[in-house]
């Protein structure tokens, strides 16, 4: 514990246990895709682009089909030991974003077509997969695709006997258990949830809380930043800043 807390209880950036860090967010990034986003959660930076739809090159079966390239660049984590198991990172993650999507779009609408998502992370602090969640559907909306809610994602950890929020590199270092959520506030319903590690009943209760509350303040900061889109699709304003919290 005294690797990530300082005296006060307070975390080495400075954040409370139960503080998000700072959020910066910016959609229509990559000019070349169908939607694009650029996350920065604390110095964690991550980019998604998203290709499609497009008539699927195999025609077996009708529903939709979403296709999730996720990677760490060689340069995102100072960690070397980190590189040496990505590709079990990348592919896990790839799939958690695939399920959520698949929860979060109307696949119903694309038959017969297929969407490709690609997330990059640029540089990784931590809290990873509720980032790129973060982005992904920034991404989603960016390209015009009807999905249920804006669904937004966060994560706690477990460091002995103290539950930390949206969770640097250092602090999941040390933790013994995650907890991520993906909610849809406006339906009050879990898009997805992961839990890893061990941590007992009680704690999974309280992090789950915590988690929801997290989750509602990014929702609030992803749904403040679609009004500001919208205000400039309309003209009303001329450039405004994107950057939140």
């Amino acid at each position: 514990m005294q690797k990530v807390v300082l005296d006060g209880n307070k975390r080495l950036d400075g954040r409370s246990f139960q503080q998000i860090r700072h959020l910066y967010m910016q959609q229509g990034v990559n000019s070349r895709a169908s939607g694009s986003a650029y996350i920065e959660s604390g110095n964690t930076k991550i980019i998604c682009s998203i290709f499609g739809p497009r008539q699927r090159k195999k025609k077996s079966g009708v529903k939709g089909q979403i296709n999730v390239d996720f990677r760490f660049c060689s340069f995102a984590n100072k960690d070397e030991t980190l590189h040496k198991y990505a590709s079990l990172n990348e592919k896990n993650i790839a799939f958690q974003i695939e399920q959520t999507v698949r929860t979060t779009l109307k696949i119903e609408l694309l038959p017969k077509s297929e969407v490709d998502i690609c997330v990059l992370v640029l540089q990784d602090d931590g809290s990873v997969l509720a980032s790129s969640l973060n982005c992904v559907v920034l991404a989603l909306v960016d390209a015009g695709f009807e999905i249920f809610d804006l669904v937004s994602s966060c994560q706690v950890i477990k460091i002995q006997n103290e539950l930390f929020i949206d969770s640097t590199y250092k602090e999941e270092e040390e933790s013994t258990g995650i907890v991520m959520i993906s909610l849809m506030p406006s339906l009050s319903e879990i898009a997805h949830i992961l839990q890893t590690g061990e941590i007992s009943q009680l704690d999974m209760i309280e992090a789950t809380k915590i988690c929801l509350d997290g989750c509602a303040v990014v929702y609030s900061l992803i749904k403040d930043l679609e009004k500001l889109q919208v205000k400039r699709q309309i003209g009303c304003f001329r450039a405004l800043p994107t950057e939140l919290f």
